[in-house]
């Protein structure tokens, strides 16, 4: 939890909730409706992608910003 750690320290955002895996997440942001979620692409359970499109079919999140992010290379992306 690198990032969140960052976030409180920096004083950037309020983290409201921390994720174990896609399905945790999905179940968090439907209880805390956070403004801003930010996740890993690649997460057990369900990676980021699919958990955006549970997301998007569960309620609509149009104020929602989702940031992700993933350490591993991926796609071709990559130096």
């Amino acid at each position: 939890h690198s990032m969140s750690a960052y976030l409180e320290s920096s004083h950037l955002a309020e983290v409201v909730g921390k994720a174990v895996d896609g399905v945790d997440a999905l179940g968090l942001i439907e209880k805390l409706a956070p403004d801003i979620a930010v996740m890993d692409v690649q997460m057990p359970n369900m990676d980021g992608l699919a958990m955006v499109s549970e997301m998007r079919k569960l309620r609509s999140h149009d104020e929602l910003a989702i940031v992700a992010i993933s350490e591993r290379v991926k796609f071709g992306i990559g130096t």
